[in-house]
């Protein structure tokens, strides 16, 4: 469903992270800092 969008997350995903900042993601989200509802990480393209 995500991948075809039929499911809209821009109300869900509130903070969106590289991969290389997973520590200050999971931070976020277990602190709900910024009202945090969903963090998520994307890798980087190389």
């Amino acid at each position: 469903y995500l991948s075809e969008g039929l499911v809209k997350t821009d109300r869900i995903v509130t903070h969106n992270f590289p991969l290389k900042e997973w520590r200050e993601a999971i931070e976020t989200a277990e602190k709900k800092t910024d009202n945090a509802i969903k963090v998520t990480m994307t890798p980087e393209s190389s």
